[in-house]
């Protein structure tokens, strides 16, 4: 197709120079895929740790945390299940 006649034009270019700009592609697609890889085993490696809402509602009627000063706000991309960061300071306070 008129793609092949592109290419097959364009192939010459890439021992003058052309090889920087496929070089650039390469290490960018590389770096792309290693953060979606790294996201992906973040999320499954935290998400491992939560605990439903309901059941952390439940486990708080029965003992009352520990108020300290101030305010916070713990934010997760899960509505139905407690951060992580949440569960972390329950624990310490």
């Amino acid at each position: 197709t008129i793609d092949l006649g592109f290419f097959s034009a364009n192939v010459v270019k890439i021992v003058e120079g052309g090889w920087v700009s496929i070089t650039v592609a390469c290490v960018m697609g590389l770096i792309m895929s290693t953060w979606i890889r790294g996201s992906r085993y973040l999320f499954d490696k935290t998400r491992r740790n939560e605990i439903p809402l309901d059941f952390l509602a439940a486990n708080l009627l029965k003992k009352k945390p520990q108020l300290v000063s101030g305010t916070a706000v713990f934010l997760t991309s899960d509505p139905l299940s407690a951060p992580t960061a949440l569960m972390h300071s329950l624990k310490h306070y």
